[in-house]
């Protein structure tokens, strides 16, 4: 597809729920099942809980890229350094990694790709 949807929202969980409305809406196009989208959810809010923790930035800045049967999102303010040297966010990270099809780190940023098929 080629589309990227920007979205920058306090580093505050109050305002994660923007977040997880924008990836549904996103997802709502494609042809997946509510399984898959509360995965997708969950994906991202568990990896803009961890940018809450790490605390950062002041802002989370959230970059979603939909392709033909997946999503790509990536999340800023999250080092690899950080999620490895504590165990509560490397608790976090395998539970995103148990649900993604590919984890990344890029320049503090936690790339997730999903897949909407079986």
């Amino acid at each position: 597809m080629g589309d990227k949807v920007y979205l920058t929202i306090p580093a505050k969980p109050r305002y994660l729920s923007l977040a997880r409305l924008n990836v549904s809406g996103i997802c709502v196009e494609e042809d997946i099942d509510m399984d898959t989208l509360g995965d997708i959810r969950l994906l991202l809010t568990e990896s803009c809980n961890l940018s809450f923790a790490m605390g950062m930035k002041d802002t989370i800045d959230i970059v979603m890229e939909p392709e033909e049967g997946a999503i790509r999102f990536r999340v800023s303010g999250i080092s690899e350094e950080k999620v490895e040297a504590d165990e509560r966010l490397a608790i976090t990270a395998m539970i995103i990694e148990s649900l993604a099809d590919e984890v990344s780190y890029d320049d503090d940023q936690l790339v997730v790709y999903k897949t909407f098929g079986a």
